[in-house]
């Protein structure tokens, strides 16, 4: 049996998060996971918060906590990917965006300050897929699902 969280944070990068990559690999290691999957929170406060001279660099801060956790995990056996929780600012709605690499979030610059629609197209050009990320909580607006996300979050254990 396959055991796997599509929806981990880290304190490195997101703001609700309260363990390290490190430390996330240690605790769903003990807790029977086969594996995690990264997905910070990626919006416009952190890359206000953590000014960098080019967008390289404001990937590598952002990436921290799946670096850190990619290394811990190769070294105790538990898979970890990566992905991004992508919240725009526009609509301050968030997406779990699965299934493109690193490299899609270097390229496509500021994706918090696409739309809707545009946001979906890229990230299904690049061969991903997009989730609503925990829709229906109250600090949400309700108006998922639609349009054309891939799916829903439907457990979130925050």
């Amino acid at each position: 049996m396959y055991k796997y969280d599509l929806h981990v944070h880290t304190s490195q990068t997101s703001p609700c998060a309260s363990m390290s990559g490190a430390q996330q690999v240690h605790a769903y290691k003990e807790l029977g996971y086969t594996g995690i999957v990264i997905t910070d929170h990626y919006y416009d406060g952190f890359f206000e918060n953590n000014p960098s001279p080019t967008w390289a660099d404001s990937m590598d801060k952002y990436f921290a906590g799946y670096f850190d956790a990619k290394a811990e995990g190769e070294k105790v056996g538990l898979d970890v990917f990566q992905s991004a929780e992508v919240t725009l600012a526009s609509s301050k709605k968030d997406y779990l965006v699965y299934g493109v690499d690193a490299q899609f979030f270097y390229t496509n610059e500021r994706l918090f300050e696409l739309d809707e629609d545009t946001l979906i197209s890229l990230v299904h050009e690049a061969g991903g897929l997009v989730f609503a990320a925990h829709p229906y909580r109250g600090d949400m607006t309700e108006c998922y699902p639609y349009g054309n996300v891939d799916g829903v979050e439907v457990i979130n254990g925050n």
